[in-house]
């Protein structure tokens, strides 16, 4: 495969002319059918291109929305510990896996949302 940075144009839901600068293109010498583009690393040039300030508020609102997202799993876990805690079971151990099922499928659920954050991922 071979790679080459190249600038792509294309058109928005719009229809309005869009270029991407630093698209990567990778296909084989020998022409192969698997060529594709990588938008990775592109970025928008020209006029509708997002400015700093753009970037800036869109990064501030996915913080927000991870705040939210973390206020709201903690709310939901009290929510469903107090459920666990007032309903009335026939065993003591029935308790306990109820707990360690909601303790353990949180954790799950926090970890999966933590790790793409953690790697510098919206």
């Amino acid at each position: 495969m071979t790679v080459e940075v190249v600038r792509y144009p294309a058109r928005s839901g719009e229809g309005r002319p869009l270029v991407w600068d630093g698209v990567r293109y990778y296909r084989c010498p020998e022409g192969c059918s698997t060529a594709f583009y990588d938008f990775k690393k592109a970025r928008l040039v020209g006029p509708h291109a997002p400015s700093a300030r753009t970037q800036a508020m869109q990064q501030a609102a996915w913080a927000l929305t991870g705040v939210y997202v973390a206020v709201g799993l903690v709310v939901l876990f009290l929510l469903f510990a107090y459920g666990v805690s007032a309903v009335p079971v026939p065993a003591p151990w029935v308790r306990w896996l109820l707990w360690a099922l909601l303790v353990g499928g949180f954790a799950t659920i926090a970890g999966l949302l933590v790790a793409p954050a953690r790697q510098g991922q919206p």
